[in-house]
């Protein structure tokens, strides 16, 4: 995929609040756009896309300027497809007619993003002759989601694209929209407050927090310290995030593989051998054991050895940091009391147990 910069310098004053972000985003596959409720991140997306104007600033898209103090590009010339959480498909039209009215009407019909491409992409085939009113939330985001491709745009914009979807239909559309930046060669800022969303979708992260960014770089480096960023209105618990390899399919259980250990769990969204999964292990999903338990349900039993002990602040548990081998670091959270029962140390070795269900999200 073609990487290409997106320059953002803006500031926006709005009833008391105060948007102002200078960041450069080196756009490859998808950018999460992080906080809590009121951050600032959907300001932040549509002044990106030209539906609303910066108080002053630059933005710019590669070599194209699309604002600053002489320049402001209209939003139908930035080219920079923008899905709306309602997915605003015209309601008198059929699914079919909606993706025609995009295909026709787009300036680049020649890039290589194909109407039938498209419907087999996003599954559409079973949708066409239906009209919105029809759809379920689901099928409704990804009948929105092929229009907006077929406009064929420079950027995508996704705005909560989960928004009042429940668990199944979530996992049903995640690697549909994880799929799309290298299928169809197109860059995407996804506007979330959900972590596990984020875990699921992001190559890269960008949090913003009352209306500044707080932190911006790779999404496992930014994941794995999240929880000790200056979020607390997202409550998010600690975790320990990998991309983990899937090793081997037996039936409908696959086993992934973190540095030199080994996970175990139900099969999913047709991931073939070879092919990596992102995964956030809670802290609280992890127990210790001093020796290799035998004869209970808890399949996944990593062999690691303790890095680090600390204290959390004002709580009675311990942080445990676990090393798996190959930089891969897994992290526990457990109290004083385990701590000091099971007499643990750094450097000592540790078996580390994780429910499969708690990896079931």
């Amino acid at each position: 995929m073609t990487q290409i910069e997106l320059k953002i310098h803006v500031q926006k004053a709005h009833d008391g609040f105060k948007l102002d972000v200078n960041e450069t985003l080196s756009l490859k596959g998808i950018t999460a756009v992080f906080g809590p409720s009121g951050a600032g991140k959907s300001s932040l997306l549509k002044l990106i896309a030209g539906l609303d104007i910066p108080d002053n600033g630059h933005i710019s898209f590669g070599d194209e300027i699309w604002y600053d103090d002489k320049i402001n590009i209209p939003a139908q010339k930035r080219e920079a497809g923008y899905l709306f959480q309602s997915g605003a498909l015209f309601s008198h039209l059929s699914v079919r007619d909606n993706l025609r009215f995009a295909d026709k009407r787009s300036k680049h019909i020649q890039n290589g993003v194909p109407l039938n491409g498209v419907i087999k992409a996003l599954d559409l085939a079973p949708l066409l002759a239906r009209k919105p009113a029809t759809l379920s939330g689901g099928e409704t985001q990804r009948a929105a989601l092929g229009r907006l491709l077929l406009s064929r745009p420079k950027l995508l914009l996704l705005d909560e694209p989960m928004t009042g979807l429940d668990r199944a239909k979530k996992r049903e559309l995640l690697p549909l929209i994880k799929s799309l930046p290298a299928q169809f060669n197109l860059p995407c800022l996804s506007v979330s407050h959900d972590v596990d969303e984020v875990t699921a979708l992001a190559d890269h992260i960008l949090i913003l927090k009352d209306g500044r960014a707080k932190a911006h770089g790779p999404a496992i480096e930014i994941l794995n310290q999240i929880d000790r960023l200056p979020l607390s209105d997202l409550n998010i618990d600690p975790g320990s995030v990998f991309d983990a390899k899937v090793s081997k399919i037996v039936n409908d259980m696959m086993e992934l593989t973190i540095g030199k250990a080994k996970l175990s769990l139900p099969h999913q969204n047709n991931l073939r051998i070879g092919e990596y999964i992102r995964l956030r292990i809670r802290s609280q999903d992890v127990s210790l054991a001093t020796t290799q338990p035998k004869n209970i349900s808890i399949q996944n039993c990593l062999a690691g050895h303790i890095t680090q002990i600390t204290t959390t602040s004002d709580t009675p548990f311990y942080d445990v940091t676990i090393s798996l081998g190959d930089d891969k670091i897994l992290k526990s959270r457990v109290t004083r009391q385990a701590i000091e029962s099971l007499n643990l140390s750094k450097g000592q070795a540790i078996f580390a147990l994780i429910k499969t269900a708690s990896l079931e999200r």
